[in-house]
């Protein structure tokens, strides 16, 4: 696609996810603030898990899942491509 573009000096870098490094690194941007509100909503969410039968029904089904979320990452990626015109 870039050759055809009639691009020059063409460079592409690949780069996979590393899930537990991005998080990490989330986690490490977070201020006081942000901790506090993350508290409040999970506290919330299991909340309406206790309290609402349709939510606890709906999040059960995603409980098999997880696994197939977390192997996500094993494919997920971005790439950085250039050229010159």
């Amino acid at each position: 696609l870039l050759e055809a573009s009639q691009l020059t000096d063409i460079a592409v870098e690949v780069n996979q996810l590393n899930s537990r490094q991005q998080r990490r690194d989330e986690l490490q941007g977070m201020d006081a603030q942000d901790w506090l509100e993350r508290i409040k909503a999970i506290g919330s969410a299991i909340g309406m898990y206790f309290t609402n039968p349709d939510l606890r029904r709906y999040v059960n089904t995603l409980i098999p899942s997880r696994k197939v979320m977390r192997d996500l990452f094993t494919y997920l990626g971005y790439g950085l491509y250039t050229g010159r015109k």
